[in-house]
Protein backbone atom coordinates (compact mmCIF):
# COMPACT_ATOMS: atom_id res chain seq x y z
CA UNK A 1 0.00 0.00 0.00
CA UNK A 2 1.55 3.42 -0.84
CA UNK A 3 -0.25 6.43 0.55
CA UNK A 4 -0.25 9.69 -1.91
CA UNK A 5 2.52 12.27 -0.11
CA UNK A 6 0.48 15.48 -1.63
CA UNK A 7 -2.73 13.89 -0.88
CA UNK A 8 -1.78 13.01 3.20
CA UNK A 9 -0.07 16.35 3.67
CA UNK A 10 -3.53 18.28 2.62
CA UNK A 11 -5.80 16.00 4.94
CA UNK A 12 -3.11 15.48 7.81
CA UNK A 13 -3.00 19.84 7.83
CA UNK A 14 -6.76 19.66 8.00
CA UNK A 15 -6.89 17.41 10.67
CA UNK A 16 -4.35 19.37 12.15
CA UNK A 17 -5.95 22.48 12.30
CA UNK A 18 -9.03 21.09 13.98
CA UNK A 19 -6.65 19.63 16.63
CA UNK A 20 -5.38 23.06 16.99
CA UNK A 21 -8.64 25.23 17.26
CA UNK A 22 -9.56 22.19 20.65
CA UNK A 23 -5.98 23.44 21.79
CA UNK A 24 -6.40 26.99 21.95
CA UNK A 25 -8.28 28.98 24.36
CA UNK A 26 -11.69 30.89 23.52
CA UNK A 27 -9.11 33.98 24.06
CA UNK A 28 -7.35 32.96 21.23
CA UNK A 29 -4.08 32.62 22.79
CA UNK A 30 -1.01 33.47 20.28
CA UNK A 31 1.45 30.47 20.70
CA UNK A 32 5.11 31.96 18.96
CA UNK A 33 6.96 28.90 16.98
CA UNK A 34 10.29 28.02 17.89
CA UNK A 35 11.35 28.01 14.11
CA UNK A 36 10.17 31.10 12.42
CA UNK A 37 7.44 34.46 13.04
CA UNK A 38 4.53 32.41 12.63
CA UNK A 39 2.11 32.31 15.09
CA UNK A 40 -1.02 30.33 15.79
CA UNK A 41 -4.47 31.85 16.13
CA UNK A 42 -7.57 31.44 14.17
CA UNK A 43 -7.02 27.34 13.96
CA UNK A 44 -3.38 27.89 12.39
CA UNK A 45 -5.56 27.86 9.51
CA UNK A 46 -2.00 29.55 7.36
CA UNK A 47 0.54 27.14 8.71
CA UNK A 48 2.06 25.28 6.77
CA UNK A 49 3.08 21.71 7.19
CA UNK A 50 6.15 22.25 8.83
CA UNK A 51 4.88 24.84 10.75
CA UNK A 52 2.10 22.98 12.09
CA UNK A 53 4.23 19.85 13.03
CA UNK A 54 7.14 22.16 15.04
CA UNK A 55 3.61 23.65 16.40
CA UNK A 56 1.53 20.51 17.52
CA UNK A 57 5.22 19.02 18.76
CA UNK A 58 5.80 22.04 20.85
CA UNK A 59 2.25 21.47 22.51
CA UNK A 60 3.46 18.72 24.85
CA UNK A 61 0.81 18.76 27.40
CA UNK A 62 -1.98 18.37 25.06
CA UNK A 63 -0.37 15.51 23.49
CA UNK A 64 2.49 16.53 21.53
CA UNK A 65 4.46 13.83 19.71
CA UNK A 66 1.29 10.80 20.71
CA UNK A 67 -0.95 13.56 18.71
CA UNK A 68 1.37 14.02 15.59
CA UNK A 69 1.47 10.12 15.72
CA UNK A 70 -2.37 9.54 16.07
CA UNK A 71 -3.03 12.14 13.31
CA UNK A 72 -0.65 10.09 11.01
CA UNK A 73 -2.38 6.85 12.02
CA UNK A 74 -5.96 8.62 11.14
CA UNK A 75 -5.14 10.28 7.77
CA UNK A 76 -3.28 7.53 5.94
CA UNK A 77 -6.62 5.06 7.49
CA UNK A 78 -8.79 7.76 5.68
CA UNK A 79 -6.65 7.77 2.54
CA UNK A 80 -6.18 3.65 1.98
CA UNK A 81 -8.89 2.25 -0.39
CA UNK A 82 -10.48 -1.46 0.04
CA UNK A 83 -9.10 -2.15 -3.05
CA UNK A 84 -5.33 -1.23 -2.24
CA UNK A 85 -5.96 -3.51 0.82
CA UNK A 86 -7.10 -6.02 -0.95
CA UNK A 87 -4.35 -5.99 -3.28
CA UNK A 88 -1.86 -5.28 -0.32
CA UNK A 89 -3.24 -8.78 1.23
CA UNK A 90 -3.10 -10.95 -2.41
CA UNK A 91 0.63 -9.80 -2.90
CA UNK A 92 0.92 -10.45 0.94
CA UNK A 93 0.14 -14.23 0.33
CA UNK A 94 1.46 -14.70 -2.49
CA UNK A 95 4.65 -14.27 -1.47
CA UNK A 96 4.17 -17.38 1.05
CA UNK A 97 2.39 -19.97 -1.69
CA UNK A 98 5.37 -22.00 -1.66
CA UNK A 99 5.72 -22.13 2.22
CA UNK A 100 3.44 -25.64 3.74
CA UNK A 101 1.01 -24.69 6.01
CA UNK A 102 -0.37 -27.07 8.29
CA UNK A 103 -3.61 -27.74 10.75
CA UNK A 104 -2.58 -26.23 14.73
CA UNK A 105 -5.23 -27.74 16.79
CA UNK A 106 -4.36 -25.35 19.33
CA UNK A 107 -4.25 -22.39 17.10
CA UNK A 108 -7.63 -23.58 15.88
CA UNK A 109 -9.15 -23.87 19.38
CA UNK A 110 -8.38 -20.35 20.74
CA UNK A 111 -9.28 -18.54 17.14
CA UNK A 112 -12.85 -20.07 17.12
CA UNK A 113 -12.81 -18.30 20.64
CA UNK A 114 -11.23 -15.31 20.21
CA UNK A 115 -13.42 -14.60 16.62
CA UNK A 116 -16.67 -16.20 18.67
CA UNK A 117 -16.12 -13.06 21.27
CA UNK A 118 -14.36 -10.21 19.14
CA UNK A 119 -17.03 -11.04 16.27
CA UNK A 120 -13.91 -11.21 13.66
CA UNK A 121 -14.58 -10.13 9.64
CA UNK A 122 -11.26 -11.81 8.96
CA UNK A 123 -9.86 -15.34 7.87
CA UNK A 124 -8.60 -17.57 10.74
CA UNK A 125 -4.78 -17.84 11.42
CA UNK A 126 -2.73 -19.53 8.90
CA UNK A 127 0.05 -21.43 10.26
CA UNK A 128 3.44 -22.50 7.92
CA UNK A 129 5.78 -25.11 8.59
CA UNK A 130 8.76 -22.83 9.05
CA UNK A 131 11.23 -21.26 11.75
CA UNK A 132 11.09 -18.12 9.93
CA UNK A 133 8.07 -17.14 10.28
CA UNK A 134 7.00 -15.67 13.79
CA UNK A 135 3.38 -14.31 15.21
CA UNK A 136 2.45 -10.84 12.92
CA UNK A 137 -0.56 -9.98 10.81
CA UNK A 138 -1.18 -7.39 8.27
CA UNK A 139 -4.66 -6.05 6.34
CA UNK A 140 -6.29 -9.42 6.34
CA UNK A 141 -3.79 -12.09 7.40
CA UNK A 142 -2.65 -13.67 10.80
CA UNK A 143 0.69 -15.91 10.81
CA UNK A 144 2.44 -18.08 12.78
CA UNK A 145 5.55 -20.37 11.88
CA UNK A 146 5.52 -23.80 14.07
CA UNK A 147 9.20 -23.15 15.67
CA UNK A 148 7.25 -20.44 17.38
CA UNK A 149 4.27 -22.08 18.16
CA UNK A 150 6.85 -25.12 19.63
CA UNK A 151 8.75 -22.77 21.73
CA UNK A 152 7.75 -19.13 22.74
CA UNK A 153 4.12 -20.01 22.20
CA UNK A 154 3.91 -23.63 23.81
CA UNK A 155 2.32 -22.14 26.94
CA UNK A 156 -1.92 -21.98 25.40
CA UNK A 157 -2.02 -18.65 27.84
CA UNK A 158 0.98 -17.23 25.77
CA UNK A 159 -0.52 -18.22 22.45
CA UNK A 160 -4.40 -17.03 23.42
CA UNK A 161 -2.68 -13.92 24.43
CA UNK A 162 -1.02 -13.59 21.02
CA UNK A 163 -3.96 -14.33 18.81
CA UNK A 164 -6.62 -12.19 20.45
CA UNK A 165 -3.57 -9.52 20.09
CA UNK A 166 -2.77 -9.72 16.34
CA UNK A 167 -6.86 -9.87 16.56
CA UNK A 168 -6.53 -6.37 17.71
CA UNK A 169 -3.93 -5.16 15.02
CA UNK A 170 -6.59 -6.04 12.73
CA UNK A 171 -9.66 -4.94 13.88
CA UNK A 172 -7.86 -1.20 14.56
CA UNK A 173 -6.49 -1.17 11.19
CA UNK A 174 -2.74 -1.12 12.27
CA UNK A 175 -1.49 -1.73 8.78
CA UNK A 176 -2.66 0.95 7.09
CA UNK A 177 -2.19 3.29 10.27
CA UNK A 178 1.44 1.90 9.83
CA UNK A 179 1.91 3.53 6.40
CA UNK A 180 0.94 6.67 7.78
CA UNK A 181 3.45 6.73 10.80
CA UNK A 182 5.92 6.02 8.07
CA UNK A 183 5.36 8.61 5.39
CA UNK A 184 5.22 11.24 8.31
CA UNK A 185 8.67 10.74 9.15
CA UNK A 186 9.42 10.27 5.45
CA UNK A 187 8.36 13.60 5.06
CA UNK A 188 9.88 15.11 8.10
CA UNK A 189 13.60 13.58 7.09
CA UNK A 190 13.98 16.45 4.61
CA UNK A 191 14.05 19.23 7.03
CA UNK A 192 16.72 19.35 9.71
CA UNK A 193 14.69 20.63 12.20
CA UNK A 194 11.68 18.20 12.02
CA UNK A 195 13.85 14.99 11.63
CA UNK A 196 14.70 14.09 15.08
CA UNK A 197 10.33 14.51 15.15
CA UNK A 198 9.38 12.66 12.62
CA UNK A 199 11.39 8.81 14.27
CA UNK A 200 9.88 10.02 17.66
CA UNK A 201 6.65 9.97 15.97
CA UNK A 202 7.29 6.76 14.19
CA UNK A 203 8.06 4.86 17.26
CA UNK A 204 5.73 6.00 19.54
CA UNK A 205 2.84 5.50 17.32
CA UNK A 206 3.97 1.92 16.71
CA UNK A 207 4.44 1.99 20.52
CA UNK A 208 1.09 2.96 21.11
CA UNK A 209 -0.20 0.66 18.48
CA UNK A 210 0.97 -2.30 20.56
CA UNK A 211 -0.66 -0.95 23.41
CA UNK A 212 -3.93 -0.72 22.09
CA UNK A 213 -3.45 -4.26 21.10
CA UNK A 214 -2.84 -5.66 24.72
CA UNK A 215 -5.59 -4.05 26.20
CA UNK A 216 -7.58 -5.53 23.52
CA UNK A 217 -6.53 -8.73 24.26
CA UNK A 218 -7.06 -8.49 27.91
CA UNK A 219 -10.36 -7.20 27.39
CA UNK A 220 -10.71 -10.71 24.94
CA UNK A 221 -8.94 -12.89 27.25
CA UNK A 222 -11.05 -12.23 30.61
CA UNK A 223 -14.21 -13.94 28.90
CA UNK A 224 -11.99 -16.97 28.37
CA UNK A 225 -10.60 -19.75 30.42
CA UNK A 226 -7.27 -18.27 30.19
CA UNK A 227 -5.14 -17.35 33.78
CA UNK A 228 -3.99 -13.83 33.92
CA UNK A 229 -1.08 -14.68 36.16
CA UNK A 230 0.51 -16.45 33.10
CA UNK A 231 -0.02 -13.77 30.48
CA UNK A 232 1.69 -11.47 32.94
CA UNK A 233 4.64 -13.39 33.32
CA UNK A 234 4.87 -14.19 29.55
CA UNK A 235 5.08 -10.38 28.71
CA UNK A 236 6.74 -9.40 31.51
CA UNK A 237 9.82 -11.31 30.06
CA UNK A 238 9.96 -9.07 26.60
CA UNK A 239 12.84 -6.30 26.37
CA UNK A 240 11.46 -2.95 25.57
CA UNK A 241 12.94 -1.98 21.71
CA UNK A 242 12.19 0.90 19.54
CA UNK A 243 8.80 -0.63 18.37
CA UNK A 244 7.50 -2.29 21.24
CA UNK A 245 6.72 -0.96 25.15
CA UNK A 246 8.64 -2.88 27.78
CA UNK A 247 7.63 -5.90 29.26
CA UNK A 248 7.06 -4.67 32.54
CA UNK A 249 5.03 -1.43 31.07
CA UNK A 250 2.56 -4.01 28.91
CA UNK A 251 2.08 -6.51 31.78
CA UNK A 252 0.67 -3.63 33.88
CA UNK A 253 -1.42 -2.27 31.17
CA UNK A 254 -3.07 -6.09 30.44
CA UNK A 255 -3.84 -6.32 34.45
CA UNK A 256 -5.43 -3.43 34.07
CA UNK A 257 -7.39 -4.05 31.65
CA UNK A 258 -8.55 -7.65 32.33
CA UNK A 259 -11.98 -6.98 33.21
Amino acid sequence: MKVDSKGFQELFLHKARQALKELESPQEQVVALPSDTVQLSQGGSHLNFSSMVLALSAAAPAGGIPLLAALSQETAQALITPEQEKLHSERMRAQFQDVPKVDDSRVSRFWEDVSAITKSPFPAPEVFQSSFFDASSDVETMSFGTTMLESELKDDAALAFTIAHEEGHRQHRDTQGAKGLELFADLCLSNDELSSIGIQVLFEGRKQNEREADEFAARVLSQMDIEKDQVLTFLSAFPEDNLHPAGSERAALVASAWT
